[in-house]
């Protein structure tokens, strides 16, 4: 429902199919899984302890398709705090779309925007998140049922671009394995904290910003896992 550093839009569909009819996602950031895969019938469950995602998660849970209508629109150079209009919570959501692919909102509208793309999309969408949980918390705090686990954590390499990050990763590789239920864990090389396979070959951000390619992996617990020889863009 908005653009965030290591967002899986653009490649969710890889990722195997949940075989529960509730989706767990520890390290929800903008949930790009649960919203490619979730039926009204889904139960969805998000968690993450970021502040900033937590602010937007229960904004948009909370609002209509007439609340995102009347959020404004915006221009290239605007700082969107003069908009004196919006909640902090509306000015977050805004501010992970006007600069694509970061980890923090922020507060000046760049070229590269997706406001108007993205508040479009929102509009469209807002109906099928209704009745989504979100839960601001440690991921170890998450209930153990049994689920769809969709765990992106920040990666070993590179996830210092998140705010909140300081994951004990063999730790976090022996929890991903006691999860009850179908469990994917995504990564890139060179992590080797699990087993994981090759999910393919990505482009960071979208190509933006002079990114370059990196290989991303997958481990799941209910199935040998083929990897793809194709290539596509990743919204990081």
């Amino acid at each position: 429902m908005f653009y965030y550093y290591g967002r899986r839009k653009q490649i969710a569909h890889l990722y195997p199919k949940p075989k529960y009819s509730t989706i767990i996602e520890p390290f929800a950031g903008s949930a790009a899984y649960a919203l490619h895969y979730a039926h009204p019938d889904t139960k969805v469950i998000l968690i993450d302890k970021n502040p900033n995602v937590a602010d937007v998660w229960h904004y948009l849970l909370a609002a209509s398709k007439n609340d995102i209508l009347s959020l404004p629109d915006v221009s290239v150079g605007d700082d969107i705090r003069k908009i004196t209009t919006l909640s902090p919570a509306e000015r977050k959501l805004i501010g992970f779309h006007i600069n694509p692919g970061s980890a923090s909102p922020c507060n000046f509208v760049m070229k590269a925007s997706r406001w108007a793309a993205g508040k479009k999309y929102i509009t469209n969408n807002i109906h099928r998140i209704k009745g989504w949980e979100f839960l601001q918390q440690e991921y170890t705090d998450a209930p153990q049922i049994e689920a769809t686990w969709f765990i992106d954590p920040p990666f070993e390499v590179g996830g210092n671009h998140y705010t909140c990050n300081s994951i004990d990763y063999n730790f976090l590789a022996e929890w991903s394995k006691n999860r009850s239920g179908q469990v994917i864990v995504c990564e890139a090389e060179p992590a080797t904290w699990l087993p994981f396979t090759w999910l393919g070959d990505g482009v960071n951000n979208g190509g933006l910003n002079g990114a370059k390619k990196r290989s991303n992996l997958i481990w799941t617990n209910t199935q040998s896992f083929e990897s793809t020889d194709m290539q596509y863009e990743v919204d990081w």
